[in-house]
């Protein structure tokens, strides 16, 4: 209401109000370490520095889809190096800068982050499951994966 105050006095008196939206591309920079990781990013229009919502239709593209790649909302790694996502909507754009390193390197496989999500997704670490108090077949997991330290 505080803003609208303002905004009908202008109009009521003659005058104009150009309040600019903006395009954003959430997060504006991003790291990308081996084949195997992702980023999604998000498209965002604000205007007076609030957000208005997500664009879903905004346009996608990769200054170097050789470093950088796009799949929908997800930028995938292709080889080292460094690229600018941009997106653009209705006229506006925005820009994200993507590093990728480590292509090279072998995939370190970890429980936390290639094994626990699976487990998850199948519902192993509910209460029903390896998740209850004393686990199920001799193997026990914290419930909903809250302690990764334990599991």
């Amino acid at each position: 209401m505080q803003r609208l105050i303002p905004t009908l006095a202008l109009l009521f008196l003659g005058g104009s109000v150009a309040a600019e939206d903006v395009l954003t591309l959430v997060p504006a920079q991003i790291q990308l370490h081996g084949d195997v990781d992702s980023h999604r990013v998000n498209v965002v229009l604000t205007s007076d520095g609030q957000s208005l919502g997500q664009v879903e239709d905004a346009e996608l593209v990769s200054s170097n889809p050789g470093v950088a790649k796009i799949k929908g909302r997800k930028i995938l790694p292709v080889a080292d190096g460094e690229a600018t996502i941009t997106a653009t909507h209705e006229g506006k754009s925005a820009t994200a800068a993507v590093k990728v390193s480590g292509m090279a390197a072998p995939h370190r496989w970890s429980f936390r982050h290639d094994v626990q999500p699976v487990l998850a997704k199948l519902g192993c670490n509910s209460g029903a499951c390896h998740g209850a108090l004393a686990g199920k077949g001799g193997f026990r997991l914290s419930l909903r994966g809250y302690d990764n330290a334990a599991d």
